[in-house]
């Protein structure tokens, strides 16, 4: 598994923060697709060693599109979707307001399901920053990353200091399709991501620079089966 911390260093090699930068604060001078464009050079970059890949042509994503709002349908549709092919790549995003008890106990109410389910297995947990001691994790979930991890190098936080939050939604992508590149391409893969509401576009973000790698050589990724659904916040 590629490490946070490799992650780390690699986009922020690749330019996606500068120290320099100083309009307002975070960088928003820099485009989606700049700095897309950066998180894929980092990605290049990494030391990715891929086993089983598929052969044929690419795959079309599915988009499962919204789900109900309550954990257990959340739950429901996580484990249809980690139910799929070998090899399958399935996103659940749970959307949060911040600030909603309501969209904290639901996401704990998940996260408690897939600790008690023996079908869940090669889960990839995902907390935007703060979240990680918002919430009871189950030992079963072994893969736990953390925003801040993937957003710290060299003892400086840029996520913070630097990301705007539709950059830092193309950061936590860029870090899931490496993780999805690296290792055994036969196993599923069911990516948690507990994220603010205005994160809801990851899946499209990770689906381009899904797209975007495949040009560059790492093309086995878009070969997978590929399948995507989010649930809104309450205060949606």
């Amino acid at each position: 598994m590629i490490s946070q911390s490799a992650y780390a260093k690699a986009i922020l090699a690749a330019g996606v923060a500068d120290r320099k930068q100083t309009a307002d604060h975070h960088d928003i001078s820099a485009t989606g697709k700049e700095i897309r464009d950066r998180v894929l050079q980092a990605i290049l970059s990494l030391d990715i060693k891929a086993t089983n890949k598929p052969s044929g042509g690419s795959v079309a994503s599915v988009d499962m599109g919204k789900v109900g709002p309550k954990a257990g349908k959340i739950a429901d549709a996580a484990v249809k979707l980690h139910g799929g092919g070998g090899g399958q790549l399935s996103i659940v995003f749970v959307g949060e307001g911040h600030e909603s008890i309501t969209d904290s106990a639901r996401a704990q109410s998940l996260l408690d399901t897939i600790g008690t389910n023996p079908s869940f297995n090669d889960v990839v947990l995902i907390l935007e920053r703060g979240f990680y001691t918002r919430y009871r994790l189950p030992q079963s979930i072994t893969s736990r990353i953390r925003e801040e991890n993937i957003t710290s190098a060299n003892g400086w936080e840029f996520g913070v200091d630097k990301l705007e939050h539709d950059n830092r939604t193309i950061v936590v992508a860029g870090y899931m399709l490496a993780h999805a590149a690296d290792g055994d391409q036969n196993r599923n893969v069911l990516f948690i991501v507990v994220f603010g509401d205005r994160h809801a576009d990851l899946a499209e973000q990770f689906e381009y620079l899904v797209r975007a790698a495949g040009r560059y050589g790492v093309d086995w990724v878009e070969k997978r089966p590929r399948c995507y659904c989010r649930a809104t916040s309450a205060k949606s």
